[in-house]
């Protein structure tokens, strides 16, 4: 069985929130960035740089780290042990994050002529030795390549017992990492996490935001330019770079926005008229190879975009580590061969359609427990059938549905030592909403004595914990959330009225303010008084599977302007229907249309037939163009009104 679904809301819109206060379109995109910066924190004396790159396709790349005392002592740590050429081992997450990090350390230490017989890899088996730089990963490490220099990527921040056995073995280390540090310890090795720096100047503030992937990409560069490496492929580097960042979630505001800009624009372009391949396959073959396989699905072909990224590349990657050997990612970003790179994207994305089984029955469960927690604030679910390698996902899902931070737990094994009576403890993954520090609660937890083991950043979290400590561990998550009822509705952060712009100038509003995720959500309009004018129509194709029947994919409706008020005493669809019905997305033409859009107006749109006619208010969001046309599909989300019996209920 094969899943191929896109991503889905399915929950409609409590509230309304106007990211500007009108104006032409160039007015509304400055506004519009300037709210992003404000969520995201950022020193007014530093804002007119961002600005300014609003006016660029691919806005000027800086490297501030390149000025930091902390990356030289990294710099010349990791020459002094090529040019001596010492064994050095990559030590890394096995998240797409981590496995991208490697990638740029590797390639810049070919690229500085560091013998291949002198670089190694390491990547934790998830189940075996856990998360990050753990006694027991590091005791395989060191046993089966002994580095001379252990490079520790994505993880290692919070590693400090670890880093002391290192330096009292001899063996000398650098740490790139993102994660929360501990404020009451330090570490004795170098370390680049600007999250540990004790204050940052305000022209180095969105260090802060970088994921290891975009630490590794500047930590690199500035190595490149220091020793004036002149062969360095930084086209490929920024490639992947940019997956890394956009995959790990990190607000998309400056550099980490420069890095995934520049990235799509490699992933999509051809390098010139004589060579019509994208950038894509001369700088990542593997990567090329699982395009390759997308493009041939009818359902899943189409533009390259940061939806393919999140959505596809990036879960082809996280799989392996999630299911079985993350070292298949590692080498299908390390394959230069197309042979090769091409039986590693079939397996790479063979795991992911295992994996998507496997989270498709957890979420399922989960759900439908999670909807007996309504009354908490924090939502702690546990169950032993779960495999740990989803647990993460899972918390996305029920995360987005039912707004509120979630913390999903499955069972971990281990031999019972000495009096012990459980053999086994919780080991999970949390996911957050806005104004919810995961990562900085769960570090209080671990001071508190709640759990064992813990660490993460804002938005997400990972932690571990015996079932005699559960009872307490979810008391005091709901008591000490800080959250409230607000906090858990639905909100849509609308930049237009629908009738507001033509349909060009709001595509020029889209095109400037991408690539969007994380702290630079997609921008929605909002669509008053229309109405329904067909039925909920599943949209089928073919299964791959032949003894299996047509299945359908998503649901479709076309809307129109409302000509006539909805029956005396009959609620609108849009707070009637089940949610689920009205969270679908936009379709190509292939499919048919939601939406068809002239070229005047949004508000003015028509659709070919007329159905039982009700007013309502629609949020339009994920614009979606059809090879240049003005022929745009949507993702819809009804806005809840008030009054309604289910609000009533």
């Amino acid at each position: 069985m094969i899943i191929r679904q896109p991503p889905e809301v399915n929950f409609a819109v409590d509230r309304i929130v106007p990211l500007t206060g009108g104006g032409d379109k160039n007015s509304v995109i400055k506004q519009a960035f300037e709210h992003r910066l404000t969520q995201a924190k950022c020193p007014p004396g530093v804002r007119h740089i961002f600005h300014q790159e609003l006016r660029f396709g691919c806005p000027y790349l800086r490297n501030p780290l390149a000025k930091r005392k902390e990356f030289a002592a990294a710099a010349e740590k990791i020459m002094a042990a090529v040019h001596a050429q010492k064994k050095i081992v990559l030590f890394g997450d096995y998240d797409c994050d981590g496995v991208t990090s490697i990638t740029l350390l590797h390639d810049f230490l070919m690229t500085a002529k560091l013998r291949r017989e002198n670089c190694s890899t390491f990547i934790p088996d998830r189940h075996r030795h856990g998360y990050g730089l753990s006694t027991e990963a590091l005791a395989s490490c060191v046993a089966a390549h002994k580095p001379e220099l252990l490079i520790v990527l994505d993880c290692g921040t919070t590693s400090y017992a670890q880093i002391d056995w290192l330096n009292e073995n001899k063996i000398d280390s650098v740490v790139v990492d993102h994660h929360l540090p501990d404020d009451n310890k330090s570490i004795k090795t170098v370390l680049i996490n600007p999250k540990a720096w004790r204050k940052l100047p305000d022209e180095e503030w969105e260090l802060k935001l970088l994921s290891a992937a975009g630490l590794s990409f500047l930590l690199v560069e500035a190595m490149v330019e220091r020793f004036k490496l002149t062969t360095w492929d930084k086209q490929r580097a920024l490639l992947i770079a940019g997956l890394g960042t956009y995959v790990d979630m990190v607000p998309l505001i400056g550099i980490n926005r420069t890095l995934v800009k520049h990235s799509l624009y490699l992933a999509t372009v051809a390098p010139s008229a004589e060579n019509v391949k994208s950038h894509l396959r001369s700088c990542s073959p593997g990567l090329a190879c699982l395009e390759d396989i997308r493009q041939k699905d009818e359902f899943m072909a189409g533009p390259l975009t940061e939806i393919t990224y999140g959505f596809y590349l990036g879960p082809c990657l996280n799989a392996p580590g999630r299911l079985y050997d993350p070292m298949d990612a590692l080498n299908l970003l390390l394959a230069r061969d197309e042979t090769a790179a091409a039986e590693l994207a079939e397996r790479c994305f063979n795991i992911n359609e295992k994996r998507k089984i496997i989270q498709k029955r957890a979420t399922e469960q989960a759900l439908e427990i999670a909807k007996k927690q309504m009354d908490s604030k924090v939502i702690l679910l546990a169950e032993k059938a779960w495999h740990a390698g989803v647990v993460g996902i899972v918390a996305s899902d029920v995360k987005e549905k039912f707004n509120r931070p979630v913390i999903v737990c499955a069972w971990q094994e281990e031999e019972k030592k000495g009096e012990e009576k459980e053999g086994g403890y919780w080991k999970g993954s949390g996911r957050s909403i806005e104004g919810y520090n995961m990562g900085e609660k769960i570090k209080e937890a671990l001071a508190l004595g709640y759990i064992f083991k813990g660490g993460g950043h804002e938005m997400a979290g990972g932690l571990s914990f015996r079932e005699s400590q559960r009872e307490t561990l979810e008391e005091w998550l709901n008591k000490t959330s800080g959250l409230n009822p607000d906090d858990f509705v639905h909100k849509a952060e609308i930049v237009a009225e629908a009738e507001t712009f033509s349909a060009g100038d709001w595509n020029s509003i889209y095109l400037a303010l991408a690539p969007f995720g994380m702290g630079n959500l997609e921008p929605s309009l909002v669509a008053r008084g229309v109405s329904l004018t067909t039925n909920p129509t599943p949209l089928r194709r073919k299964s791959s599977d032949d003894s299996a029947k047509i299945k359908p994919i998503t649901q479709t409706m076309l809307f129109d302007q409302a000509t006539e008020p909805p029956p005396a005493g009959e609620p609108s669809p849009a707070t009637e229907t089940d949610d689920d019905v009205w969270g679908m997305r936009g379709n190509f033409e292939k499919y048919g249309r939601m939406i068809k859009i002239d070229s005047t107006n949004l508000a003015t749109a028509r659709t070919w037939t007329v159905g039982k006619q009700y007013n309502f208010d629609l949020v339009l969001t994920e614009w979606q163009s059809v090879y240049g046309k003005y022929f745009y599909g949507f993702r819809v989300r009804p806005i809840r009104q008030a009054g309604s019996r289910r609000n009533k209920k």
